[in-house]
């Protein structure tokens, strides 16, 4: 039996068909245009939460503004507003004169709904790295700053939307265990980020200098990740090998991190090991901070032949192993490994 609501449907069409409300035949790429143009007449999330947060404590206005929304929008939007307004404009940004300090904290502290409220099947030209910059620099207050994110967001390539959304689950989880995101994620979310559309990536042995260069600043963070952002992926591979060395911390055996240094250095040249040993010399007396001097090694080595460059190896990393001994002497600990690199000439 055809139900009431059918029957009506089916009557309001005919009447509808009769008087010339509708065309005698609607395709299927009318029937898309139409439901795209009435989407697109509905405010999206990021106009939403624009429209929001414009209203202040005008109540009134907030419901002007719900009643514009698809639902769709409405749902995204209050998620991430409630998140936006506990975190950030009530915690981390309270009293802050930094018009940035909103939009980093929306995307560091509320990834996850900000993501779900940016979501788009639209893409762009952009790389992850400038883009998020940008996006830190969206003014939330200013009215048309979630339209900001939005736009920068939607004009990225599938890979970066991609490698925005792995960083956005690592500082998820970084917040919801009371852990700061820019530390936790720095390595290799954000790392990744940064070097999305490098256009020459290099070697993995710079980048300690880089990241002194960086120093303690509240931006320090983001430009550790663009250090790491400037390596290929071969440098990723040696920087994440030296990462499970003994000296950085990890638990990898004196080989392997021999082997780890080596490819760091990636030795591409033709000196001897004796002649790395002067340059690395240098290194030593030059001053500089540590990750300038590892990194100034680290160069040595790769000016020479790689056989070269592991007897070097074996010699800076005997001597450093010493020297954190008490009562060992790297002239009679090292004597074999420094031999070795005297006679290669």
């Amino acid at each position: 039996m055809v139900g009431y609501a059918t029957r009506f449907s089916v009557a309001a069409t005919a009447i509808c068909l009769v008087a010339g409300c509708l065309p005698d035949r609607l395709d299927d790429e009318d029937l898309t245009e139409q439901i795209s143009a009435a989407q697109a007449s509905a405010p999206g999330c990021a106009d939403y939460a624009d429209c929001v947060l414009g209203c202040g404590d005008d109540e009134a206005c907030k419901e002007t503004c719900h009643g514009k929304a698809s639902e769709d929008a409405q749902w995204k939007g209050d998620e991430v507003l409630s998140c936006y307004t506990k975190r950030c404009a009530e915690k981390t940004c309270a009293g802050s004169n930094d018009p940035q300090c909103r939009a980093r904290c929306v995307m560091l502290e509320c990834a996850e709904t900000l993501l779900v409220c940016l979501d788009t099947p639209l893409t762009g030209p952009d790389n992850c790295g400038g883009a998020l910059e940008e996006m830190f620099a969206c003014d939330l207050a200013s009215g048309e700053g979630w339209r900001c994110l939005s736009d920068r967001y939607r004009a990225l390539t599938k890979e970066s939307q991609e490698l925005m959304q792995d960083l956005g689950s690592c500082t998820t989880l970084a917040v919801n265990k009371g852990a700061d995101p820019m530390q936790i994620c720095i390595d290799p979310e954000l790392g990744r980020c940064m070097g999305a559309g490098v256009a020459d990536p290099g070697d993995c042995y710079p980048v300690f200098a880089c990241f002194d260069s960086c120093g303690e600043a509240s931006e320090a963070g983001l430009c550790t990740a663009k250090c790491l952002g400037t390596m290929s992926e071969a440098g990723w591979e040696a920087y994440n090998g030296l990462k499970d060395c003994g000296v950085f911390g990890g638990d990898a055996g004196e080989q392997a991190c021999k082997e780890a240094m080596v490819a760091c250095a990636a030795p591409g040249g033709s000196e001897s090991c004796m002649n790395t040993a002067v340059c690395g010399q240098g290194c030593d007396t030059g001053g500089g901070s540590d990750g300038e001097r590892l990194s100034c090694l680290l160069n040595c080595a790769h000016q020479s032949s790689e056989e070269s460059a592991a007897l070097y190896i074996d010699v800076i990393y005997c001597t450093a192993a010493c020297e954190e001994r008490p009562a060992c002497f790297p002239k009679t600990k090292c004597a074999k490994a420094t031999n070795a690199c005297l006679a290669d000439k």
